[in-house]
């Protein structure tokens, strides 16, 4: 990631992935996740601290892309799989 996770957010995102739990389709929690986004960008009153906030978050998506990758990449690696390949559908 572009940016250390401090104790505090480590601890909540743990907490949303054990919300998730492992059964969870990955598409389902992604736009899950998104709807919650959608939702805590909403509730910045001020206008200019959630486009600031939105700003934030469209700038760490490359990174957090390259993050995923190479998790998968290490899992496959680790567990005698297939590294997966980059694909935009299925």
């Amino acid at each position: 990631m572009t940016q250390q996770m401090t104790k505090a957010n480590e601890a909540l995102c743990d907490r949303v992935i054990r919300a998730l739990g492992r059964n969870t389709d990955p598409c389902d929690a992604l736009n899950a996740l998104a709807d919650a986004l959608g939702y805590e960008l909403s509730i910045i009153a001020c206008a200019d601290c959630r486009a600031q906030a939105a700003r934030s978050f469209t700038e760490i998506i490359p990174a957090l892309l390259a993050h995923a990758n190479t998790l998968a990449n290490e899992y496959a690696l680790e567990h005698g799989a297939e590294v997966p390949s980059v694909h935009t559908h299925h």
